[in-house]
């Protein structure tokens, strides 16, 4: 992204932590979806946890290369993990790491 498109894209929210959640609610949402999928464990974390004593290997193996290939290839996300100017906002935000789970990874 050149510095200009990012400038216009400022300028539709209030400030870098609104871009920064925007951003983390969007992939949230594609990790969301791709879990449904797939048929990943949803619920609590126990839930979880029990549901994936439940799945065969093979099923989380299809799973996991999906999720890799998910932020290493496609669009929007290779955009955010290899782009100097988000890694600086993510860097100089100083934005704590969120603690909660997404119920259904």
């Amino acid at each position: 992204m050149t510095l200009s498109k990012f400038l216009k894209l400022y300028k539709h929210y209030k400030n870098k932590r609104d871009i920064f959640d925007s951003i983390i609610n969007r992939m949230d949402e594609l990790d969301y979806e791709r879990a449904r999928e797939y048929n990943m464990p949803e619920g609590n974390m126990d839930e979880i946890i029990k549901g994936y004593r439940k799945i065969s290997i093979d099923k989380i193996r299809i799973y996991t290369e999906v999720q890799f290939k998910h932020w290493t290839e496609e669009e929007f996300p290779s955009l955010f993990r290899r782009n100097p100017i988000w890694v600086s906002m993510i860097r100089s935000s100083r934005l704590p790491y969120s603690t909660t789970v997404r119920t259904t990874l």
